[in-house]
């Protein structure tokens, strides 16, 4: 009777092991950079995350950010990630993309225009400041969360002025049914 207990023990102790191992894997971070765009990431639960930008030799100004990186999807664009970024001129977010961190584009002078896919739901402050040439954010119309009145991102609903674009020239029309800012 007593080896059965022991056995049994050691089964459940190396079972729980497994187990461990199993759980401490699933959570752990890969950083890497994507030789192809220069774009440097984590994956974390199987998401990848966008943590920086290194533009490639001969890189036109135009970011695609691809929809996967090792098999993850890219769900965020991480605080200050493409920041100071002063050759990037456009972007493209794909639809897996659910939220642009804090001063993700901060000072990226020469981005002209931002499109926001239908996943995007966490757009943090100051993403886009001191982007002194942003004239255009558009969001796609299957976007439940925000949505674009010319060129200015606001809440679907329209009560909430997200950003107006620092170079946007001349004067500015606020949609009447913006109650705050």
């Amino acid at each position: 009777m007593g080896q059965r207990v022991s056995r049994a023990m050691s089964f459940v102790v190396v079972f729980s092991m497994l187990l461990g191992i199993i759980f401490v894997y699933d959570i752990a971070v890969v950083a890497d950079t994507d030789p192809y765009t220069g774009l440097s990431y984590t994956i974390s639960n199987g998401n990848a995350t966008i943590t920086d930008f290194t533009p490639l030799s001969g890189f036109s100004g135009h970011l695609s950010i691809p929809m996967m990186l090792e098999g993850s999807f890219v769900t965020a664009i991480g605080s200050y990630a493409l920041s100071n970024c002063t050759s990037l001129t456009s972007v493209t977010i794909p639809t897996s993309v659910t939220s642009i961190g804090y001063g993700s584009f901060y000072a990226c002078d020469n981005l002209v225009s931002v499109d926001i896919p239908s996943g995007v739901s966490l757009v943090s402050e100051n993403s886009f400041l001191n982007c002194t040439k942003l004239t255009s954010i558009t969001v796609s119309t299957l976007n439940t969360v925000f949505k674009s009145v010319n060129g200015m991102l606001l809440s679907k609903s329209g009560l909430e002025l997200h950003i107006c674009p620092n170079g946007k020239s001349g004067s500015v029309t606020i949609p009447s049914t913006v109650t705050s800012i």
